[in-house]
């Protein structure tokens, strides 16, 4: 056995309590806990969507999927204003980065993230046997450039790994002094995992830099979690070497068609994003006011600061209701934290009416 992977601590997915076979299919619930898009396709891309699984299923299942689609990466490239050659897409962001770790790291380098945040990219670096290593983020969750300065300096990184906006907090990072770092420190790479770009609108993505990688995914905006798609931005050299360890024929044709559509057709993820914006605003509004501590967010939830007691009631009191959140344990500033994905206005509604009882 892998020496790396016997003593690895896993990626621990918390169990939605929505997915209990009582509660199939997801009607009457607010699933509120894996910050997925809420939204299900328009009518019009579900009718393409059973067409193309239709004529797949009677000429197509016996194949394996198209291994370089080019429309796929055309549309790619109109969305996000990059050239084709700069990107690549994946079977979800998560491979994206499996992908990223094999490439580029092996044993013995060291990896430095930015914590707390989402925890599956830590779990391929320890796999390989690099060095992890932690910067925390302030008490308010804000990202101290100073700090970021003297762990390059000192620890010589061979991978930064910072999710922005980042889970389970929902602020961006992204400024002219961290572009700053990213350009000052050329032998480290920097993976900006941007998940829940949409929402916050700021990237990096335009530095096509040789030490700069950005992960993007289908599952937030655009509502498409359950087809497992994402992509990857980044200089052409950089896509080069990753390609060496993807398996082109991992992504099915049903994930790449309904990407393409959703391409063509994003009006409904920017009405969908409206939405949340709109939401984030009135749940924000609302904890505020009625004296519970919430933090900005540019994503599409929330975290909010509740006591032991009054947590232990309110999540009781949700769950009652068929409300669904997510707790923390595993870092010192996420105890008695809710994260509260925004679904729609009428669930945010649904959900404060809880913490107002």
């Amino acid at each position: 056995m892998n020496i790396n992977v016997k003593n690895l601590a896993p990626y621990s997915v918390a169990q939605s309590t929505a997915w209990d076979s009582k509660h199939q299919p997801l009607k009457g619930i607010v699933k509120a806990d894996w910050n997925e898009g809420s939204n299900v396709l328009p009518s019009f891309l579900r009718m393409k969507s059973i067409e193309f699984v239709t004529e797949l299923i009677e000429n197509g299942l016996n194949y394996y999927p198209e291994v370089h689609n080019e429309e796929l990466i055309f549309e790619l490239s109109k969305y996000t204003l990059v050239e084709a050659s700069n990107l690549q897409y994946f079977a979800g962001s998560d491979h994206a980065h499996e992908c990223i770790a094999r490439a580029l790291l092996q044993s013995g380098d060291t990896v430095l993230i930015i914590a707390p945040t989402y925890d599956n990219f830590r779990v391929n670096v320890d796999a390989i046997g690099c060095n992890v290593i932690y910067l925390d983020l302030d008490e308010d969750f804000s990202l101290s450039i100073q700090a970021l300065d003297f762990h390059l300096a000192s620890r010589s990184p061979k991978m930064v790994y910072l999710c922005s906006p980042n889970n389970p907090n929902g602020l961006s990072y992204h400024s002219p002094e961290l572009e700053a770092l990213i350009r000052k420190n050329t032998n480290t790479y920097f993976l900006l995992d941007e998940a829940y770009f949409e929402f916050g609108k700021s990237t990096f993505a335009h530095l096509l830099l040789p030490n700069v990688l950005t992960t993007r995914t289908f599952s937030k905006a655009f509502c498409l979690a359950g087809i497992r798609l994402g992509y990857l931005i980044a200089n052409r050299e950089v896509i080069y070497t990753v390609n060496k360890v993807r398996n082109p024929k991992s992504i099915s044709q049903l994930s790449q068609f309904i990407g393409i559509q959703a391409l063509k057709n994003s009006e409904y993820m920017y009405a969908f994003v409206k939405e949340i914006e709109d939401s984030r605003n009135f749940v924000q509004s609302f904890f505020n006011l009625h004296g519970f501590k919430c933090y900005p967010s540019n994503a599409n939830f929330v975290l909010v600061e509740v006591d032991t007691e009054r947590k232990i009631l309110i999540t009781n009191r949700l769950a009652n209701n068929k409300i669904y959140v997510r707790e923390f344990k595993h870092h010192r500033l996420l105890l008695n934290k809710l994260r509260i994905t925004l679904t729609s206005m009428r669930d945010a509604e649904l959900i404060v009416r809880q913490f107002n009882m």
